[in-house]
């Protein structure tokens, strides 16, 4: 299974190469001139992805439609069931009773005529008796049911990939039109008439509802692990004249919404933790730090990267997530042991949840997360440093973080994500700040600029700091 996911994921990132270098996906109108540059052909490349996929499709197709039997090759997976003919209950006539059979002295037994073998005919065939038919529906091993599984899930991630695809010329236009690969290594500045979008709540850009469903896929596979903060607790409490976050209020009432295990006090400094958004065992350790409600830096290391991916090489880490906690001074290389750190230092002693903890069910759900967003965010793309980590509040699961964050890790913008989840004091800080709230909400020390609306701020990034 690993070597499927990095075959697959290399496959699909090494083809579409090319493209990863314009992902900002910025969203105004895109002139016909940049329009006019992009590739008209893309059908190779969506016809390989789908070809892919339909593959994938029929070999756990076949797995789920064959499997051994105890006496015959295969059973159909919609074979009917065998059933068994009913008979009236009758009373067996009574027996009489017998005296036991006289014992033959073993001197005789040879004296004994041999019993000659039954003909062909009486026997009905030579040989063993053939066995009668086999019970026939759905009796799969389970191994096989896993393997048919995440060979579906690997399936289904491939012709999401294609989907993508279909729309790589518009975002090649819209990188065009952004001005990606037109800056040069000068001062980090706002493009001249930048104005910071509204926020619009529960809303999605014209023309990026697909866009918006692909990023919701890995929290459907992942349960939506994070949405809530550990041991959440709604209650309804006085109004306070909306001086904070409430999700409805009304007669003078609001709801209220806290964890009921986390302290009140959170760490003084940042947890500081080495990763790329596609990793599997990165997200893992991110859903933990969100549902812990902490604050963490995040140093980005995607593919290619010139920064922290060979800094974290150089320390001799061998794996990604790596956490360093400046707090306490503890460091950590596995993704179990730093879930493990993170609640028992932070979870107020709450356990560890079963969608965080080290199963099976969490590993293939991982992976299919991560497979859904075909490396999004895990290449990356020239950029200028900040000399100052930019500030993100978000929370795992949204699709509208997922779409910054990813801008986010492929530029190699060290950042400080603060996360929301339900019940997050981070909220009232997003509400403090804005009179609103509403994910992601971007703040950049290093131009001053403080904006809502995903699609916007990765626009803005790759203005600001692509090369």
């Amino acid at each position: 299974f690993f070597f499927v996911f990095e075959m697959l994921q290399g496959d699909v990132e090494e083809c579409t190469l090319s493209l990863e270098a314009a992902r900002p996906r910025g969203y105004d109108s895109v002139d016909s001139t940049a329009a006019s540059t992009v590739p008209a052909s893309r059908a190779p490349l969506t016809g390989r992805m789908c070809s892919i996929g339909l593959v994938v499709m029929a070999l756990a197709g076949a797995l789920l439609w064959y499997h051994p039997s105890a006496q015959s090759g295969a059973a159909g997976l919609w074979a009917p069931t065998a059933t068994a003919s009913a008979r009236p209950l009758t009373i067996p006539a009574p027996t009489p009773a017998r005296r036991p059979p006289r014992a033959v002295p073993q001197s005789s037994m040879a004296s004994l005529p041999a019993v000659p073998p039954l003909p062909a005919s009486a026997s009905g065939a030579e040989g063993p008796p053939a066995a009668g038919p086999a019970a026939t529906g759905l009796a799969l091993p389970f191994g096989i049911r896993s393997v048919a599984a995440v060979l579906f899930g690997v399936c289904v991630a491939v012709r999401v990939r294609a989907l993508r695809a279909m729309f790589a010329e518009e975002r090649v236009a819209f990188a065009m039109a952004a001005g990606a690969g037109e800056s040069t290594d000068g001062d980090i500045k706002v493009p001249e008439g930048f104005t910071p979008p509204e926020p619009k709540k529960f809303s999605i850009p014209e023309g990026q509802t697909l866009r918006v469903i692909l990023a919701t896929l890995p929290a459907m596979f992942r349960f939506w692990n994070g949405a809530l903060v550990n041991s959440w607790s709604p209650s309804i409490a006085e109004d306070d004249d909306g001086k904070s976050y409430s999700l409805l209020r009304a007669a003078g009432r609001r709801v209220a919404e806290k964890s009921a295990t986390l302290p009140a006090t959170r760490p003084e400094q940042p947890i500081q933790i080495w990763e790329f958004q596609g990793c599997p065992f990165c997200r893992k350790v991110r859903e933990a730090a969100c549902v812990l409600d902490l604050d963490v830096q995040y140093f980005p290391c995607p593919k290619g990267g010139p920064t922290y991916r060979p800094e974290a090489k150089g320390k001799g880490w061998n794996t990604f997530p790596h956490m360093i906690d400046p707090n306490t001074g503890t460091e950590l290389g596995e993704s179990a042991d730093i879930v493990a750190y993170l609640f028992e230092r932070y979870g107020g002693g709450a356990a560890v949840p079963f969608l965080c903890s080290s199963n099976p069910l969490n590993t293939t759900s991982l992976f299919l997360a991560s497979l859904a967003r075909a490396g999004g965010g895990s290449r990356y793309v020239p950029a200028r440093q900040p000399a100052q980590p930019l500030e993100l509040w978000a929370y795992e699961p949204s699709p509208f973080s997922v779409i910054a964050r990813e801008t986010l890790c492929e530029l190699e913008l060290p950042h400080i994500l603060h996360y929301c989840p339900r019940g997050s004091v981070h909220r009232d800080e997003v509400f403090e700040r804005t009179g609103t709230f509403q994910v992601p909400y971007l703040e950049d020390p290093n131009t001053g600029v403080k904006m809502f609306e995903s699609t916007a701020i990765a626009k803005y990034l790759y203005d600001v700091y692509a090369k």
